[in-house]
């Protein structure tokens, strides 16, 4: 699993467009590394991205332009930060609940539930049956047809993993 981080607190407009940028080639390189990985994308912006006209929009749109099935990443993540300097608080909101944006229709969901929920479904889509079996019976119930076989398909993945690693695959025990 492999999540990057990326905040922003001024200039939105104009950063926005480089965060985009910077995420598309982000995104390419870590997903060649990485074929099998479950990717996902958490933004933290300052909640003056309000006081800046279409900076929010903006911002939603590359989060959500980067988000399967058309983006490379499996999930992406929206947190709306306040901090009083003053009082030593910060508050973090997620967009589903912040009073700015959650009348929103439709509502765009780029909340911390969707996106851990998003990235487990990639990561049990991206492995093998056989692995993680208890995650899937918890989320989806018991496999169809029983239960495969969890040690066929963790010889499966050490075997993938050593071809990639350029080492000999045998067969033999």
């Amino acid at each position: 699993m492999l999540i990057s981080g990326k905040t922003m607190f001024s200039s939105f407009g104009k950063n926005t467009k480089n965060r985009y940028e910077e995420t598309l080639g982000e995104a390419t390189n870590l997903r060649d590394r990485h074929p099998l990985a479950a990717m996902g994308y958490a933004f933290v912006v300052s909640e003056e991205i309000f006081k800046e006209k279409g900076a929010y929009a903006r911002l939603q749109d590359l989060l959500l332009r980067t988000r399967k099935p058309d983006g490379p990443y499996d999930a992406t993540m929206l947190l709306i930060v306040r901090w009083d300097a003053s009082a030593d608080t910060v508050e973090l909101t997620s967009p589903m609940t912040h009073p700015m944006v959650r009348h929103q229709h439709p509502p765009v969901d780029l909340g911390a539930n969707r996106f851990f929920g998003d990235l487990l479904g990639a990561v049990i889509e991206n492995t093998p049956v056989g692995v993680h079996q208890q995650v899937r019976e918890a989320r989806n119930g018991a496999s169809p047809g029983g239960a495969p076989d969890p040690g066929a398909d963790a010889a499966d993945v050490a075997n993938a993993k050593e071809q990639d690693d350029g080492e000999s695959v045998s067969d033999s025990p």
